[in-house]
């Protein structure tokens, strides 16, 4: 099972398809144009946690007419090592590959682009096919753009080792978005999502676990990922989810931009989070863009999390997944891009951009029960830092 680097795959997003999608779109944008036929081949390597993910990546687009165009992607994620998690239910490390592909189809309707996309995933224990739908439109002379998405995905949700394991898992998701030209220096943009997940929205290989004086550690480990054990398993099969962001950009001077957002979120499981993100960017001698930014997190912990329970079964849902426990983490972006001289007359332009991301996470009540010589409960919080880095080839033709 893909590794969670991040808050935002709590639900097991494809965490590398979402990076692929977000350098792509980042720098092409969307107006009542098409984009240029464009090829990006993107490396990805993190590391933290315990965890080691390696990822290549392709995307290609190509215009079948100035009103039309079509793109496809594959991407493979490598992932070794061992979790906080791995290591204390007593599993060894391990190490599995997950490989997606899609399909992607844009048209040109006066100033509105539609769009629809295809994808699947799949590894040793998951397998997920999606779709999504959407609509992007232009008013009030270029300046404002209103686009709505809708995607749907279906996950098959297995287990190692275990052959006759085999659950699933549906999600729902709306988002609708406002960006608006403020001033000719100054563009900000308004975004709503509303989601649904559905099934078995749990880790299979996830434990809880509850204070046993018996027990030599003071505790003891409770498997929860059984949905044929009623009373053993203990996850909720819907969540609900809302969130709202707002972002700005502002050109201070000729090649020099400001940015900045805020987002907040919030769902059935009681968590609340947020966060902000600032950013500079500038251009040095026509070739070389620079990018530095900042993020900072924080969300609550769901309202059925413990990291030690009292007794056995507790509550009629319980979890010890740091992903939804109290948390924050901080991070730092760097990224340089260079456009190449042009090699070829068919070739419009080729960069080459690399992006480095350092993140600090802090758990509040989740503790490192790996950790030798301490009473249940008494272990030290658990913290690790991790580093993402990202190399990609651009090439518009």
């Amino acid at each position: 099972m893909a590794v969670e680097v991040a808050v935002a795959v709590i639900n097991r997003a494809p965490l590398f398809t979402l990076l692929l999608l977000c350098c792509v779109y980042s720098l092409c944008g969307h107006s009542a144009v098409l984009d240029d036929d464009r090829l990006d081949i993107l490396y990805q390597s993190y590391d933290g946690g315990g965890t080691s993910v390696k990822a290549p990546a392709i995307f290609v687009r190509k215009k079948l007419a100035e009103s039309s165009a079509i793109s496809a992607h594959v991407l493979t994620d490598m992932v070794s090592g061992a979790s906080i998690d791995v290591e204390v239910s007593g599993a060894s490390a391990y190490k599995e590959q997950r490989n997606e592909w899609g399909l992607g189809a844009e048209f040109l309707k006066g100033k509105a682009v539609y769009s629809l996309n295809l994808s699947q995933s799949s590894e040793n224990d998951y397998d997920t096919q999606s779709v999504s739908a959407s609509i992007s439109q232009d008013f009030f002379g270029d300046l404002s753009t209103l686009s709505m998405a809708v995607s749907y995905s279906d996950s098959t949700v297995g287990k190692t080792g275990e052959v006759d394991f085999s659950e699933n898992a549906k999600q729902y998701s709306l988002d609708v978005s406002w960006s608006q030209v403020l001033t000719k220096n100054w563009i900000a943009s308004f975004s709503l999502n509303k989601a649904l997940d559905q099934g078995y929205l749990q880790n299979p290989y996830r434990f809880t676990r509850y204070l046993n004086p018996e027990s030599e550690s003071g505790s003891t480990l409770q498997y929860i990922g059984d949905k044929d054990d009623e009373l053993a398993y203990g996850f909720p099969d819907i969540r609900n989810s809302e969130a709202v962001a707002i972002k700005m950009r502002y050109l201070v001077l000729k090649n020099h931009v400001i940015y900045g957002g805020m987002r907040y979120f919030q769902d059935s499981f009681k968590i609340k989070a947020y966060n902000v993100d600032i950013g500079y960017n500038f251009r040095y001698q026509q070739r070389w863009l620079f990018d530095i930014n900042f993020r900072h997190y924080e969300q609550t912990a769901a309202e059925f999390y413990r990291d030690l329970y009292d007794y056995q079964n507790q509550t009629n849902f319980r979890t010890r997944d740091k992903e939804l426990s109290t948390f924050n983490d901080n991070m730092l972006s760097l990224s340089a891009s260079y456009d190449l001289p042009h090699t070829a007359h068919w070739i419009k332009k080729s960069s080459v951009h690399a992006f480095i991301d350092h993140i600090v996470f802090d758990y509040d009540d989740f503790r490192d029960a790996s950790v030798e010589g301490y009473t249940a409960g008494n272990e030290p919080l658990y913290h690790f830092s991790a580093t993402l880095i990202r190399i990609m080839y651009s090439l518009w033709f």
